[in-house]
């Protein structure tokens, strides 16, 4: 019996560590996957800080370095040299011609007193060719120098402003964070609509097919742009016209906003009363930023609908600091030109949508904002 015991053991014992193989071999093949959808194209020096001297400074804001990402990317790796703990702001966005920078979105990163290295690849801080990322060192207040050795740095001082913002001037500092940026291979996008983003399932109304629509149009710009562009779609419409303002995961299923970097939302003709939309466009926003916090967000409506809803939601966009695209014009372009009548209420009530030439406009002014190298 003591030897059989001794054997079951030894049997034991080797099943547990194939099992623990098999959890590593599977955990490498997925870490590989993940680095296969990536591709680095940028960083700054790691060792920028080696044997520069800590100065205390007064009045800086944002801070960066002379160079803009190369390609579409998104942020890998971010360290930071912390002299306080403390949360640190990053913004991302362009600097225009006269040095003043353009935030598109900021995020922040705890830091504790020292060095720290964050890993942000499952954050999808994307960053358009052409932009920049900013440190915002109030609070921190420290930069380097080194003599003989400038690093080519661009800085916001209190000091210098035009029309009341501060612009950015070229410095000899070195910087209290790096970091390094990766193309991604794919892109994700989901679109939130009534019928004229999709009707049951199908192209959106009035386009004559699935390669008319607006939602199709831009799929087809985007994936000359990257890779892979992972893309969906869902006709919101009942939602839209009820008095039901909570969006839950039986109304949106929370995988299908998971990890987006553009959601597009096509709503608001159906809303009945201006008393509920801020309410109803509030809540689908927190739903989509609970599971895609760094997605860029747009907002398109206006076709055929009550001007004061129009006027609320533009305005909720805009405190919201959302991109609201107005497709108002397109219906009430002289003629109907953009409009076919594929549904009618009543006999002498047709109901308009957008036609095929219309939709390629809607599709252009979202590839606009987008603002991508195509």
């Amino acid at each position: 019996m003591g030897e059989k015991k001794k054997y079951i053991v030894i049997i034991l014992v080797i099943l547990v560590v194939l099992g623990l193989v098999k959890i590593m071999m599977n955990r490498a093949i997925k870490a590989k996957q993940e680095d296969d959808n990536f591709e680095v194209i940028e960083e700054t020096n790691r060792d920028t800080l080696v044997g520069k001297q800590a100065e205390k400074v007064s009045g800086y804001h944002l801070v960066t370095y002379d160079q803009s990402s190369n390609t579409d990317s998104f942020i890998k790796i971010i360290e930071v040299e912390a002299t306080t703990e403390g949360s640190v702001k990053f913004v991302i966005g362009a600097i225009d011609d006269d040095f003043l920078v353009e935030e598109r979105t900021s995020f922040e990163l705890d830091c504790k007193q020292g060095q720290n290295r964050f890993d942000l690849t499952k954050d999808r801080h994307f960053i358009k060719k052409g932009e920049y990322v900013l440190m915002d060192i109030q609070g921190q207040d420290t930069l380097y120098t080194e003599e003989g050795n400038p690093t080519h740095a661009l800085v916001q001082h209190e000091s210098n402003r035009k029309q009341g913002e501060m612009f950015l001037t070229q410095s000899d500092y070195s910087l209290p964070f790096t970091y390094q940026l990766e193309k991604a291979k794919e892109y994700h996008c989901f679109a939130i609509g009534n019928e004229i983003t999709t009707n049951n399932n199908a192209q959106g109304l009035d386009a004559t097919d699935l390669e008319h629509d607006y939602y199709q149009l831009t799929k087809t710009r985007l994936e000359k742009h990257f890779e892979k562009v992972n893309m969906n779609r869902i006709n919101l419409v009942e939602w839209e016209k009820s008095l039901e303002t909570a969006i839950d995961k039986k109304i949106i299923k929370t995988d299908a906003v998971k990890n987006l970097d553009l959601a597009m939302i096509q709503l608001g003709e159906n809303f009945a009363t201006t008393a509920d939309v801020e309410a109803k466009m509030l809540g689908l926003i927190s739903y989509i930023q609970q599971y895609s916090p760094n997605c860029e967000i747009i907002w398109m409506s206006g076709w055929n609908m009550d001007a004061a809803i129009l006027d609320k939601m533009i305005a909720i966009c805009e405190r919201q600091k959302i991109e609201f695209i107005n497709i108002a014009d397109l219906y009430e372009n002289e003629h109907k030109s953009l409009a076919t009548t594929s549904f009618f209420e009543s006999e002498d009530q047709a109901i308009y949508y957008p036609n095929n030439e219309a939709m390629q406009i809607i599709s252009n002014r979202i590839i606009e904002f987008l603002k991508f190298d195509f």
